[in-house]
């Protein structure tokens, strides 16, 4: 018993054995086998991180589909109704339709639609505010659409019969 005892306390010190003609060398295999749970523990972070930036690409991905269906699906009754020319808009709205017309853009914030009508040389807008108004009255003719944009923020985009209101056939 004081044998084995005396065994196990020193093991972990113990390096080589050797038993008749054949020797043992513990160390280098208990170094080997924590290098190999080493690796094996990294390649595991390496992972878990690989997959928490996949799932938040995925995600991402999730919303701006989720944007782009809304905005693709949005009602077209609207666009019917109001398909057969000019409706009589004010030079504030035909700005604000030329601004979100930019093809530079699909989707525009207040802001965005703000600055670009402000530089417009008809109907220039006064306020950010006043530019939420004329959008209103837009959505209301069926000329304009929302979705929700990053950081749910409200985006601004054209419906086909706002785009025939700022491009005649």
């Amino acid at each position: 018993m004081v044998g084995v005892a005396f065994v196990v306390w020193f093991l972990p010190l113990v390096t080589k054995i050797k038993i008749g003609g054949s020797e043992i060398e513990l160390g280098q295999r208990i170094h080997r086998l924590e290098d190999a749970k080493d690796t094996s523990q990294q390649q595991i972070r390496d992972l878990e991180l690989r997959e928490a930036s996949l799932m938040g690409t995925i995600e991402e991905l999730k919303r701006s589909e989720a944007v782009f269906e809304v905005f693709t699906s949005a009602s077209t009754e609207a666009d019917d109704l109001n398909n057969d020319g000019d409706l009589g808009l004010n030079p504030e709205q035909h700005s604000v339709l030329k601004a979100l017309s930019d093809p530079r853009y699909t989707l525009r914030t207040v802001t965005g639609v703000f600055k670009s009508a402000r530089a417009a040389q008809e109907g220039a807008m006064r306020s950010k505010d006043r530019t939420n108004e004329v959008l209103q009255e837009l959505l209301d003719f069926g000329l304009a659409r929302t979705a929700k944009g990053k950081s749910n923020t409200v985006v601004w985009g054209l419906t086909p019969s706002g785009r025939a209101q700022v491009q005649p056939d």
